[in-house]
């Protein structure tokens, strides 16, 4: 889902999502909190690389074409700042910091982010030539001067990320010997969980295949995961015991909006010694990828609020599923 903010008078506000579905609702929550604004002038920085590259939201093209940005270059948020005049110069000096856009590292950066299919700005400084990729694309822009031109790399946006450095850390650390493993209560998967793919509406099944490597019993074990409310009751397994535990697991769209793949941690619970449940130390993870048909329709939703889920799907199968994300984006804008 886009996550709107707007900037004015040195103060960052954030669009509620219900009232972020058009350009015209923006303007309105905008109004809505600064009652003493009549008119309003939107502004963009489209290139979190050239932070000086600055941009006019006039309409909703343009805003839709804003938003298609943010989802292609997976930018935390957008930010638009809000004047009362087209002379924005001042104000831009003064917002700077405020309105420049953090990206998270990705794997395939855009350096064409302000290559769109129709203009977003008239201004008299600067124009910018499409790409080879983009016939008949042209952004004009003004340049800012600014003192400082840093790109800033925001790690702590990109979940997946955390979860891969967090992963490494705490492999590194057990491989050094610097956690001794309870030699108690331990286990040991003996097959690889494969990755699932999720569809919406559908549940996904796996199976897990696991010994008991530790030196007690597990009384009245089972398997868990908060997140998804799992509960999977194992019973009793011996020492050196290797048993196999087949699991549904639910798609849930929702944790699939800002990240195609997420990672999800089952523990395993049993009595100790003590008859006190205890968790082992160590989670099962489950890899789950969205299918790319599901998270296309999930991007175009955001762009596209009024079209119906159903409708883009069918709108994908009659345009032909092997389309990149952009390329349906363009044909939908055709449209309007």
């Amino acid at each position: 889902m886009s996550n709107i903010k707007f900037v004015y008078s040195k103060k960052v506000h954030k669009i509620p999502q219900k009232n972020a579905t058009n350009l015209q609702s923006v303007i309105e929550t905008i109004k809505s909190i600064y009652n003493q604004l009549n008119t309003v002038y939107l502004y963009a920085i489209i290139n979190p690389d050239e932070t000086d590259l600055v941009a006019e939201i006039r309409t909703d093209t343009e805003f839709c074409q804003l938003k298609t940005l943010y989802i292609r270059n997976q930018w935390p948020s957008i930010k638009l700042l809000v004047t009362e005049t087209q002379d924005y110069k001042s104000i831009l000096k003064d917002s700077w910091g405020l309105l420049n856009q953090s990206m998270a590292i990705v794997e395939k950066q855009s350096r064409d982010a302000c290559t769109l299919s129709q203009p977003i700005q008239i201004d008299q400084s600067q124009q910018i030539a499409p790409s080879s990729g983009h016939q008949g694309t042209q952004v004009q822009v003004h340049q800012q001067d600014n003192a400082q031109n840093t790109n800033q790399v925001d790690f702590r946006q990109n979940l997946q990320l955390k979860q891969f450095i967090a992963d490494i850390v705490d492999k590194r650390i057990r491989d050094l010997g610097l956690i001794n493993k309870d030699q108690e209560y331990n286990f040991t998967l003996t097959s690889k969980i494969p990755l699932l793919i999720g569809i919406n509406g559908k549940k996904m099944t796996t199976q897990i295949t696991m010994q008991n490597s530790g030196k007690s019993q597990w009384l009245n074990a089972a398997l868990t995961n908060a997140e998804l409310g799992i509960h999977y009751q194992i019973n009793n397994v011996s020492c050196g015991e290797c048993i196999s535990v087949t699991i549904d697991l639910p798609y849930i769209p929702e944790h699939f909006e800002d990240e195609k793949e997420r990672v999800y941690k089952f523990y395993i619970i049993c009595e100790n010694k003590k008859y006190q449940m205890q968790k082992l130390s160590d989670p099962i993870s489950i890899r789950v990828q969205a299918s790319d048909i599901d998270h296309i329709v999930k991007q175009l939703q955001d762009l596209f609020p009024q079209k119906k889920r159903e409708d883009l799907i069918k709108y994908i199968n009659e345009k032909g599923i092997n389309k990149e994300f952009d390329q349906y984006v363009d044909m939908l804008l055709q449209e309007y």
